[in-house]
């Protein structure tokens, strides 16, 4: 039983310094093996170390120095933290580094190696140190980018003007380090550098923190062109027709005051209808600015009510058209608009419009959310795609928030140009958001 034991216990260990988890590793040299390893299939997480020979080499070296194994030596914990680093472990990382009393000093030793990679322009390593960095300097060894991103919008729907997408373009960068980077020490070590520097480490930054920046851009990309096509083509015509509806009915209410009648029955038919007609012109009163608020429902009401006056205008055609006069040529042309609205299907077309302009959101994240509102999209979009937040905003659609793609935030603009501003796109590289597995 002791000899599986043993077996039980380098095997957690080599799994512990293999994948960089200093819990598996301090698991190993426990006293009583803790409960959080039972039943771990050690060998599958073996596998996913490449180099298994050279560190079981390693772990078989400290087991023959005799050392006490009740912790682990300075020097396996050293090999534990530079795995954990380079597999995005931060949280391994600042346990070893707490249980070597060296956090500080690691952090700052990262800081002098970005700070010397940006004075030289090797920008990427400046960006890869940077991260690091910073990472290290957080408390829980990554940022929540999915409370973060969305927190970046809380006041974009009072003061859209202050936006990091409408920024000043040197603003935006300074925000989007801040964003991506939220550490003081680091922020500071980010801003004493050029505003050239600062703008050719960007899309660096961004990489190493969204390593599928590449799906987001053409996910953002086609959200951006699909809202385009609606607004150029759809609310367009949208926003004619209702101006024309506007008008027509604004004209047929002032067309009836030209209609008299002595007979009893017949005034009553007009007065009823003088009635709705008012009512109409004010409810109608500003049809095409609800097309350019985006105020669909309440566009669509307001069209339902003159299609359901249709039945009153027949009857009053009837009636006072049966008596000859300029009945019919004042009631023609509003049934006619009428007529038309239900034959182009106008009401069907606005919904579409709603669900088309709707849809940019879930374009760039891929899959609707159950709430369907904008804040968990710009919750989720964060933690999928972390500089999601930078490129987005949130527009109004009817009385309530959408995500939509700014196509001329500043951090777009660079991100879109690639590094040093010479790629069309960012390519996707492997690069560590900081995620522990």
């Amino acid at each position: 039983m002791i000899g599986v034991m043993e077996a039980e216990r380098k095997n957690l260990l080599l799994a512990g310094v293999c994948l960089g988890d200093v819990t598996l590793a301090l698991a190993a040299v426990a006293e009583a093996l803790p409960p959080y390893v039972e039943g771990l299939e050690v060998e599958r997480l073996l596998e996913a170390c490449d180099d298994r020979d050279a560190v079981s080499a390693e772990v078989e070296k400290h087991l023959a120095s005799g050392q006490d194994m009740a912790g682990l030596p300075k020097d396996l914990l050293r090999t534990i933290l530079e795995r954990a680093v380079g597999r995005g472990k931060f949280l391994s990382a600042i346990r070893c580094l707490e249980m070597l009393e060296e956090r500080e000093a690691y952090v700052e030793r990262c800081l002098d190696k970005a700070r010397k990679a940006a004075e030289s322009g090797r920008m990427e390593d400046a960006a890869r140190n940077f991260v690091v960095a910073a990472n290290l300097d957080l408390p829980d060894g990554i940022p929540p980018f999915q409370y973060t991103g969305p927190e970046l919008h809380d006041a974009c729907s009072a003061n859209p003007e202050n936006c990091v997408t409408r920024m000043e373009r040197e603003n935006a960068i300074l925000r989007a380090f801040r964003y991506l980077l939220p550490s003081d020490r680091i922020h500071e070590a980010v801003s004493s550098l050029s505003p050239g520097q600062r703008e050719d480490l960007l899309c660096f930054v961004a990489r190493e923190r969204d390593p599928r920046i590449s799906d987001f851009l053409k996910a953002f990309e086609q959200a951006r062109n699909h809202l385009a096509e609606t607004e150029e083509k759809a609310l367009a015509g949208l926003k004619s027709r209702a101006e024309k509806v506007e008008g027509a009915v604004r004209k047929f209410a002032d067309s009836l005051g030209g209609i008299s009648t002595a007979e009893e029955g017949e005034k009553e038919v007009l007065d009823r209808l003088r009635r709705t007609a008012g009512g109409l012109t004010k409810e109608l009163a500003g049809l095409g600015d609800l097309v350019r608020d985006r105020q669909f429902r309440r566009l669509a009401r307001r069209m339902e009510q003159l299609v359901e006056s249709r039945g009153e205008i027949e009857k009053a055609s009837e009636t006072l058209g049966s008596r000859g006069g300029a009945g019919g040529t004042v009631f023609d042309p509003m049934l006619g608009l009428i007529g038309e609205i239900e034959e182009d299907k106008v009401l069907d077309k606005i919904k579409n419009i709603e669900e088309r302009l709707l849809s940019a959101q879930v374009t760039m994240l891929g899959r609707e959310v159950h709430s369907h509102e904008h804040w968990q999209y710009l919750r989720e979009l964060a933690f999928k795609y972390p500089v999601s937040p930078l490129v987005c905003c949130i527009a109004r659609i009817n009385d309530r928030w959408m995500v939509v793609p700014v196509w001329e935030s500043p951090v777009y603009t660079i991100l879109r140009a690639g590094p040093n501003g010479k790629a069309k796109t960012v390519n996707q590289t492997p690069a560590s958001s900081g995620e522990d597995s």
